[in-house]
């Protein structure tokens, strides 16, 4: 089928030294922890790699792999560091290589980022005085630094060995080969410490060595550490680092950003605007002659068109998005850009997950990583029931979704006049990007009118109303109401909730004192941006670490946000009585009062269960999903409501 996408550039060949690859679309690499736990394959990575190559991506990435034990990170990240990883790294190679896509593998050690409780050891790093992250670490001696050449040499010959189409050296986001080349983390005074380089320019030397001339070698690269003259800067990369890989055999350069310190810039969260670093890539293109790889919170089928078409970089590597979506190339290719399920960029299925060591997946698509399960759960023959979902938000729709793929008769009913629940309220924050969590509302808005499922708008279905729809099966996703606290003058005049400030309910006064520092952190910024003085109060010791927001990336630009609207965080608050414009707190035993023209609550969520109580008896099976089972994250409606509705 002939259209605006699929004869559009971004399906033209490409070729990286002798590779030839099908289209400019990437499935970038992303550490998900379902490895062993000695770093071997398992079927389920093989089925989730396969999901992508069979999706349409050109050049499959396959995740940060570590190359020496001593350079593991993760519970369950995958290694490359013995031969007997190779059976499984060929099922990897050959599952990607039956859909026609081409495959590398991300080679990578730690250094000072290994995390000890894995490792078991000192984790390493350029010197002693490295700045540390969870423990200090050891500066490697030379023999040490010319084992760890060796290593990485080793591991790109078991890629060739495996059969993948090219190794990727990982040469950003501040792991070993980038905490060598900046001045951040390097300050050894000999050879390595007065040309920062020379432990990159070994490394690529002797990895072309053990591959041969003709084996494509990737490198991904921060071209920015953003720590200003601290750090390594685009202009150095430029002038110094990318012509020199160039010049060293790199067949194709990956370029991102950051650091640990900066992880905001190689994993922007939601807050950050689309292709928000992939100037760097551009930049970098104009000073080197092979491919370049541009990155960067880009999910959209038109931006990856334009960009191409454009000539801004050569390919698009696309990471949280290929867990979003997998079939994003296919789709376009069949001009079906209104089916490609958006990344929202709320890190809570990837980011978060393997970060804290659990296995990661996608918050806005459940059967990511699931597709064996997925698939037979599909397959698996059903008696038609007919079905009654109960709430428009996130979960209600899911479970629509699912259920009538299932082949159920669904009806969905929403008491509102529009599907989406909370997320479109939060997504329209004032003067805080955060539009971007309604894509899963339009993706999922499509999917139902596509499958043409019974949606009742301004319908609040009752125990009465259900009785006489006779369904099989209730699904309630009646979602959750804010917590209301009990302390004196919560109901006052001067004292709105967070859902009445998001709806444009309520009057804000100059001096606002917000009360809920998680769930209130990004309000807080919001009316600071707004040039309210702004009080954050928060009984824990933190700020900003709310169910919907855990990832550490966000929670450090919204810290950033914070400072810079001059909003005071108070933590360890413990608020004690409401006053007339005044409010009266406890904070490491001594008592403090503060003024306020405007109270804002953001306290978090209950669950709005009471028609289940009304059901029992009146209806024969009957399920809760997502906030009205309990309040949580997006992932957690969408993952709720999936396994609900695969299970009727």
């Amino acid at each position: 089928m002939k259209g605006e996408f699929s004869t559009s550039k971004v399906f033209e060949p490409i070729t990286v030294g002798m590779l030839e690859i099908k289209n400019r679309i990437v499935a970038g690499p992303m550490v998900m922890n379902h490895a062993t736990e000695d770093g071997h394959v398992t079927p389920r990575m093989v089925d989730y790699y396969a999901a992508k190559a069979k999706g349409g991506y050109g050049l499959v990435h396959v995740e940060a792999s570590y190359i020496r034990p001593d350079g593991n990170m993760f519970s369950r990240m995958l290694g490359v560091y013995s031969d007997r990883q190779l059976p499984g790294l060929n099922e990897i190679v050959e599952a990607i290589h039956a859909y026609g896509a081409k495959c590398t593998i991300q080679l990578v050690h730690g250094g000072r980022v290994s995390a000890p409780r894995i490792i078991g050891q000192q984790p390493v790093a350029p010197s002693d005085s490295t700045p540390p992250l969870a423990a200090k670490p050891r500066g490697l001696t030379i023999q040490e630094i010319e084992e760890l050449v060796a290593s990485y040499a080793q591991a790109a010959f078991r890629a060739k060995e495996a059969g993948f189409d090219g190794a990727m050296i990982h040469g950003a986001h501040g792991f070993l080969i980038s905490q060598f080349v900046s001045p951040y983390c390097n300050k050894r005074t000999d050879k390595y410490g007065k040309d920062r380089y020379l432990f990159a320019k070994q490394t690529v030397q002797a990895c072309r060595e053990a591959v041969g001339p003709d084996y494509p070698l990737f490198m991904r690269i921060t071209a920015d550490e953003f720590l200003g003259e601290d750090g390594l800067t685009l202009d150095e990369t430029k002038k110094v680092y990318a012509p020199l890989l160039q010049e060293l055999g790199i067949d194709c350069l990956d370029v991102s950003a950051g650091i640990q310190e900066r992880v905001y810039y190689n994993i922007p969260p939601l807050y950050t605007p689309r292709a928000n670093i992939l100037y760097l890539a551009e930049e970098v293109k104009k000073v080197v002659d092979i491919p370049v790889i541009g990155v960067g919170r880009i999910n959209d089928p038109q931006l990856v068109k334009q960009v191409i078409e454009t000539g801004r970089v050569d390919m698009i590597s696309l990471a949280r998005q290929s867990l979003a979506d997998p079939e994003l190339p296919k789709k376009m290719a069949e001009n079906r850009p209104d089916d490609v399920r958006r990344c929202i960029a709320c890190d809570l299925g990837c980011s978060y997950r393997h970060i804290v060591q659990w296995m990661a997946d996608c918050a806005i698509n459940y059967e990511v990583t699931r597709e064996s399960a997925y698939r037979s759960a599909m397959q698996r023959p059903v008696e038609p029931r007919k079905v009654a979902v109960v709430g428009g938000g996130v979960a209600g729709m899911e479970a629509a979704r699912v259920a009538t793929l299932r082949g159920h008769q669904v009806t969905l009913y929403e008491k509102g006049e529009r599907l989406g629940g909370l997320i479109p309220l939060v997504g329209d924050m004032p003067r805080l990007y955060m539009h971007e969590l309604e894509n899963v509302v339009e993706y999922l808005s499509t999917q139902l009118k596509k499958l043409d499922v019974d949606t009742k708008l301004n319908t609040e279905a009752d125990a009465d109303l259900l009785s006489k729809a006779k369904p099989d099966v209730v699904i309630l996703a009646t979602g959750s109401t804010e917590y209301m606290p009990s302390v004196a003058g919560a109901n006052g005049p001067q004292v709105v909730t967070l859902l009445q400030y998001l709806r444009g309910e309520a009057k804000i006064g100059d001096r606002v004192v917000v009360w809920g520092g998680h769930e209130g952190a990004e309000a807080a910024v919001s009316l600071a941006r707004q040039e309210k003085g702004v009080t954050l109060l928060e009984e824990s010791d933190s700020v900003g670490d709310a169910t919907f927001l855990k990832y550490v990336g966000r929670q450090l630009l919204l810290a950033n946000y914070l400072e810079e609207g001059g909003v005071d965080v108070v933590t360890g608050a413990s608020v004690e009585k409401i006053g007339d414009g005044s409010l009266t707190y406890t904070s490491q035993g001594k008592r403090h009062e503060v003024t306020f023209d405007t109270l804002l609550l953001a306290l978090g969520r209950v669950p709005d269960d009471e028609l289940a109580d009304q059901l029992k008896g009146v209806v024969p099976i009957l399920h809760r999903v997502g906030d009205c089972l309990e309040p949580h994250s997006i992932r957690h409606s969408i993952h709720s409501a999936a396994r609900v509705a695969l299970e009727i």
